[in-house]
């Protein structure tokens, strides 16, 4: 019996490979999208990208074995300079070029890393083109955490020297099950070197983007335009306020911000200027989004290419949509895309026919008003040579999570000619959270990471105004009311991160909850649980854990789930930053019958909410706190996931050291919500500088 058969839930346990994802570059032939006629047979044409080779002295040194005199400088001329990078078009594209080498080497020595030598393949009964490896427990983590992102690979006979592509399907304990895709060559007594591969397409279309930005000259009207350093603050006038929204968005019930920002992105006086939907956790910016969208479509014949990071954002989008209109909207996915992660009602307004995921040609794809798709996926509508007129509007949500040069693919090239954007820009984020992750640490010191929504909203034309204390409503609209979570849970990254501006629109009443824990005070559904644990970092691992802090999240869910129908599993998250803290709360939630329950770092959280959050701090009895902790944005994103109920676990000494967290303790110990542990804690009146 083959492995399909075995496991019913085949596809879920499946790892999928991050980068396919993003290109859509595997042919697809036979009959095309749903709805679509079986006489079109052929795929979307698309040209090859630039071949940018990746140079193999940054392959060298991010495997850390040497570096060349050369690069070196080149890295140091940039860090020791940073603000030259965006001083002149060259500089740009020199500099974006060798953040995306040193990524790409960090993500060729990973995969050369869990190559795995001379090992013999074991067939799986049942299956003719299944097989298994062994693999040592000591390489077992690094090789795990690799196949969950690199499926694909090359396998190669040590005797005859023949290869045979395949790829990872599942792991179980010290096996690694693969699927072959020929098998003539394979032999049970023959050695095998299995040669991981991961797709290029995710940094060649940042190339290509930037290829575009030198070809139509886009630096000095996209990257670093002369009016981004303009501080102008123009008032509304009250002819604006009364711009009349169509009667489809009559059951959305928007605020006046909301109101404003969708007349603004209507009205395109920005243009050709970005503009930025500034939208912190909860205000409702994706809502925002949605409606604007169906305001175009009503009011206009404009075509609109919405573009996230994620699938999932996408999605997100898509959903929400088609409540209200299914024949304008395209969702475009790459044909490697697991069709069992797409929600069902999205497959029928997407390119999926005939059970598989396939690209129809361009002249189908523009039929539709609304494109939405990844933004590499949109790469796949440039080299598809589509009308840089067709869109009237691009609009990237979660902009602030996505690198600047992904941020470009959508832009520079699909939506532009020489010195013409011909679209109206709209970015949706909150650069007050998560930027983008990098795995190259040199690439994330130099900037990579830094997102295009963020370095515009450090430019004086996206400030906030010193003396007025508001923004350009020309180019920047801030949601300030928020419809997640209780007053005092959102007093602390109001202040510390939103200049207090934003407003609570909830009151929920946590007795309502029911949750049954003495120290809990109804009015004030914030606790820090003082604990001093032992923060221990394994040698073979780069993460912690904290033992003493599992044991109160554990006793934590137990309190609040136990005997509790107003409560699912669900409804709980759990957050820290260390992802040896996650694994473990993980494994002992699933132990003790809470399976529902999500456990992951901030990373994980962003975009997501739940009724009550708690928090695992893991860094302990140190003198201060480090980077990881510390980071802002990951401490907000950890503070604004809870609606009625926030418990963060953590060793307040330590903690206290910082300026952020000091300020979240101090209001903690100031409501009395600060549960003492066996080293009692006395806040100082000693100010901590921000």
């Amino acid at each position: 019996m083959c492995l399909r058969a075995i496991f019913p839930r085949f596809k879920q346990m499946c790892y999928i490979n991050r980068t396919s994802l993003l290109a859509g570059v595997r042919n697809s032939s036979s009959r095309l999208t749903s709805g679509y006629r079986s006489k079109y047979e052929k795929r979307l044409s698309m040209e090859r990208l630039p071949n940018h080779k990746l140079p193999q002295d940054f392959i060298e040194y991010e495997s850390g074995r040497s570096t060349s005199i050369e690069l070196q400088g080149e890295i140091d001329k940039w860090k020791n300079d940073k603000e030259s990078m965006r001083a002149s078009e060259a500089n740009y594209i020199d500099s974006s070029r060798l953040m995306i080498h040193l990524e790409e080497a960090s993500e060729e020595a990973r995969v050369q890393k869990c190559n795995q030598y001379n090992v013999k393949l074991h067939p799986v009964s049942g299956s003719e083109s299944e097989f298994f490896f062994f693999v040592e427990s000591a390489e077992m983590k690094d090789l795990y955490a690799t196949v969950k992102q690199f499926t694909e690979f090359t396998l190669v006979s040590k005797q005859g020297k023949r290869t045979s592509d395949g790829q990872i399907i599942f792991k179980e304990d010290n096996k690694i099950f693969v699927e072959l895709n020929t098998v003539d060559d394979w032999h049970p007594d023959h050695l095998y070197d299995i040669v991981f591969r991961y797709n290029r397409n995710y940094y060649l279309v940042q190339h290509q983007a930037l290829d575009f930005v030198r070809r139509h000259k886009l630096f000095d009207l996209l990257i670093n335009n002369p009016k981004y350093y303009s501080a102008t603050v123009e008032s509304r006038t009250d002819d604006d306020r009364k711009y009349h929204l169509p009667d489809v968005l009559d059951n959305f019930y928007l605020n006046e911000e909301q109101n404003d920002a969708i007349v603004n992105m209507i009205r395109g006086d920005y243009f050709p200027l970005p503009y930025l939907l500034y939208g912190p956790a909860g205000t409702g910016k994706t809502k925002t989004l949605v409606a604007a969208i169906l305001s175009i479509l009503e009011t206009s014949d404009d075509n609109i290419l919405v573009c996230t990071q994620s699938n999932d954002a996408c999605d997100e989008i898509t959903v929400r949509l088609m409540e209200y209109t299914k024949a304008d909207i395209f969702r475009m996915y790459t044909p490697s895309r697991e069709t069992d992660e797409i929600p069902k009602s999205v497959l029928t307004c997407a390119n999926y026919y005939d059970g598989e995921l396939k690209l129809p040609p361009l002249h189908y794809i523009r039929r539709h008003r609304v494109v939405i798709c990844t933004l590499a996926m949109a790469g796949c509508l440039t080299r598809a040579h589509c009308s840089p007129n067709h869109f009237s509007y691009v609009m990237i949500d979660e902009c602030a999570s996505a690198l600047e040069t992904m941020a470009l693919v959508p832009i520079a090239g699909l939506c532009t000619t020489e010195n013409n954007l011909c679209a109206k820009i709209i970015l949706a984020g909150d650069p007050k959270q998560l930027d983008a992750l990098a795995i190259s640490q040199t690439a994330e010191e130099l900037g990579y990471s830094t997102s295009f929504l963020e370095h515009l909203f450090n430019c004086p034309l996206y400030r906030r105004d010193a003396a007025s204390g508001k923004f350009n409503a020309r180019f920047i609209t801030q949601l300030v009311k928020n419809y997640r979570s209780h007053p005092a849970i959102l007093h602390v990254p109001n202040q510390l991160f939103y200049e207090g501006a934003l407003v609570a629109e909830v009151t929920p009443q946590i007795s309502d909850l029911d949750v049954d824990l003495p120290e809990l005070n109804p009015d004030f559904p914030v606790i820090f649980k003082s604990v001093q644990g032992q923060c221990i970092q394994p040698d073979d691992d780069t993460s912690s854990y904290n033992i003493e802090e599992i044991t109160e999240v554990m006793a934590y869910i137990r309190a609040i789930l136990h005997n509790n129908d107003q409560l699912d599993q669900s409804d709980v998250g759990v957050i820290s930053p260390y992802r040896l803290q996650c694994e473990f709360i993980r494994a002992l939630c699933k132990r003790n019958g809470y399976p529902e329950i999500t456990v992951g770092t901030a990373e994980r959280f962003q975009g997501q909410e739940r009724k009550i959050v708690i928090a695992s701090t893991v860094c302990s009895r140190n003198d201060t706190v480090g980077s990881f902790v510390s980071d802002p944005q990951r401490l907000n994103v950890m503070l604004t996931r809870a609606q009625y109920l926030l418990i963060v676990i953590g060793d307040p000494h330590t903690l206290n050291t910082n300026p952020h967290w000091h300020e979240f303790i101090k209001y903690c110990y100031s409501n009395g919500s600060l549960i003492q542990g066996d080293n009692q804690f006395t806040l100082s009146n000693d100010s901590v500088e921000i």
